[in-house]
């Protein structure tokens, strides 16, 4: 049987390595936005609990395989603290990039195949190199000291409001937000785009009508303009929404994928 420390090891693995798809629960209009109830809680826990039972599983059978011999009994504590290293790692620089806090030529190079190289395997083969045990020790110590994080995944979504079917609940939410928002100028009109990432319309219309599952669409084109033949001016949403608003700027009109980011 593991011990629990390395129960406590394997979940805290197990919730840092899935944290970059779930984060974004942590803030009240993704909440609203997803619909939040206990079901989704449930779903982020029952799938940190299976990845670390499969973490378990995994360290188990290979300490299991190579505990035969006094030559291999290694192996398992260090493909345990490669992997360790590697998740900690490459989950803290992905979140650190989605949260725009890193500048851009530090981002880039942060995912070139170099640095990824040398973050996931130089680095921590030298510490390994060096004093194997002593390199264990200390990633043990970070995720021990990192294992309270689980009350983030575990407990607190439990204190979460629970979005029914009813419009109020939107409504105070959305207001909440506008609260926030900067004044901005009345007497200037705003301009609403709105866009709709992925939606294929191959499946939505037929000879350019929308099929019976989409009344509201259908009611929306018969006061609104509708271009048969319009298509996007990128394949990723982040180059085209620029390309759609400064469709003649010459800094746009000319530029690379990554010149419009920049």
């Amino acid at each position: 049987m593991p011990s629990l420390n390395k129960v406590i090891i394997a979940f805290c693995a197990a919730n840092i390595a899935l944290l970059q798809q779930y984060y974004t629960v942590f803030d009240q209009f993704n909440r609203l936005i997803l619909h939040w109830d206990g079901w989704r809680h449930l779903t982020i826990v029952l799938s940190v609990t299976i990845l670390a039972g499969a973490y378990l599983l995994a360290y188990q059978a290979t300490s299991l395989l190579t505990r035969w011999h006094r030559s291999t009994r290694w192996m398992a504590d260090a493909a345990a603290v490669l992997f360790l290293f590697f998740i900690l790692t490459r989950s803290s620089i992905s979140l650190i990039s989605n949260s725009d806090l890193l500048p851009e030529p530090i981002a880039h190079g942060l995912d070139s195949t170099y640095v990824k190289l040398a973050l996931y395997l130089v680095i921590p083969g030298l510490c390994m190199a060096i004093s194997l045990a002593t390199t264990k020790r200390v990633i043990r110590a970070v995720f021990l000291i990192l294992s309270p994080s689980l009350f983030f995944t575990f407990v607190l979504p439990l204190s979460f409001h629970r979005y029914a079917d009813d419009l109020d609940d939107y409504r105070s939410v959305i207001e909440e937000h506008a609260a926030q928002q900067p004044d901005s100028d009345t007497s200037v009109p705003n301009v609403y785009m709105v866009l709709f990432d992925e939606w294929d319309i191959q499946r939505s219309f037929v000879d350019h009508e929308p099929i019976a599952d989409l009344p509201n669409v259908r009611r929306l084109m018969e006061s609104a303009t509708y271009y048969a033949n319009a298509y996007s001016p990128s394949a990723w949403t982040h180059s085209a929404i620029p390309r759609i608003l400064l469709q003649q700027h010459p800094s746009v009109v000319e530029a690379t994928y990554d010149e419009v980011l920049d």
